[in-house]
């Protein structure tokens, strides 16, 4: 799997030859990503490993909206797999079950949210931060091609 959130990515470990994986407690399963607003998304792209030499089968992805999770506490929950987020495939690709835990801290809740409330004008609000996010590229550094790809299928799916 792998696991994009703004700038950060992290990869699990592959569990070989196993169409229902299960990370164990000694696997690399478990990651902490810094999240800076309020309304960011988590992506996680899975994916069937063919080794190192060729790419990897993309089975599917699913995005986490951060806003509708609760502060402090965990949720385990089970979300089914898509090629993309704007067309329902009626062919099941799967599910993915996670367990996810938002913590504020520092004020980060309040700050976060705040950031969204309308100053003077809403619409000009709006023109800067959508002016802000074109100019200002999100950059997820990749060691190889094949990781490069494997982001850009978590993050866009099979539309790009």
């Amino acid at each position: 799997c792998f696991v994009v959130c703004g700038s950060k990515s992290f990869v699990t470990d592959v569990i070989p030859d196993n169409c229902n994986p299960c990370w164990l407690p000694p696997t690399r399963r478990a990651c902490i990503m810094p999240i800076h607003n309020a309304y960011s998304q988590v992506y996680v792209g899975v994916f069937d490993y063919d080794g190192e030499k060729t790419s990897d089968d993309f089975i599917g992805r699913v995005v986490v909206d951060i806003h509708q999770l609760p502060s402090g506490c965990t949720l385990s929950v089970t979300l089914p797999l898509r090629e993309n987020s704007r067309v329902y495939n009626e062919n099941r690709l799967g599910s993915i079950r996670l367990r996810l835990r938002l913590d504020w801290t520092g004020g980060g809740e309040r700050a976060a949210l705040l950031s969204y409330l309308p100053k003077r004008n809403l619409l000009s609000d709006i023109q800067k931060r959508t002016a802000k996010y074109l100019k200002d590229p999100v950059t997820v550094e990749c060691p190889d091609a094949k990781s490069f790809h494997n982001v850009a299928l978590t993050v866009y799916g099979k539309d790009m």
